[in-house]
């Protein structure tokens, strides 16, 4: 997403955050990104013997 059109986003549907820096979206981006799939969490194929 274009900056400017995050910028928009943030402000119009989240004012809360709209005075948060761009550090504590880079840590939320960097999270969500660690944290797995539900492919990987759940559905995991099983190897046949």
């Amino acid at each position: 997403m274009k900056l400017v059109k995050l910028k928009e986003h943030i402000v119009s549907l989240h004012p809360q955050h709209s005075s948060d820096n761009s550090e504590v979206f880079q840590t939320k981006k960097a999270r969500f990104e660690k944290g797995g799939t539900l492919t990987n969490l759940v559905f995991v194929p099983l190897q046949k013997p």
